[in-house]
């Protein structure tokens, strides 16, 4: 069941990968679905800005991260267990990587 927390916002979002760099969509992600370390999304969606998924976090905590053209990284506010719907925009600057960062605890 979806908590009824989005965490999209134009400079914000969730999710995240502790250990680092950011990756391009992969092939499985054009078909909707994606894996990041600890957790899963589905639903992936893209445009040239922005990227958001319907994603389970099992366990520890999670947040969204995308690499913008203008040299920024931004990322979302952490969350813990549960389903969320999880997204980051770079405002009007073109999205040059997407990623999910983790941390179990």
């Amino acid at each position: 069941m979806m908590k009824s927390k989005l965490a999209l916002s134009l400079g914000a979002a969730i999710l995240g990968t502790a250990s680092a760099g950011l990756i391009s969509p992969t092939p499985a992600a054009a078909a909707g679905y994606e894996h990041f370390e600890q957790v899963t999304c589905w639903n992936m969606k893209y445009t040239h800005t922005s990227w958001t998924g319907s994603c389970s976090v099992p366990f520890g905590h999670a947040r969204a991260v995308a690499e913008c053209a203008d040299g920024k990284i931004r990322k979302g506010a952490w969350t813990g267990r549960g389903s969320w719907k999880f997204g980051m925009s770079c405002g009007k600057s073109r999205m040059g990587g997407m990623n999910v960062e983790a941390r179990s605890k």
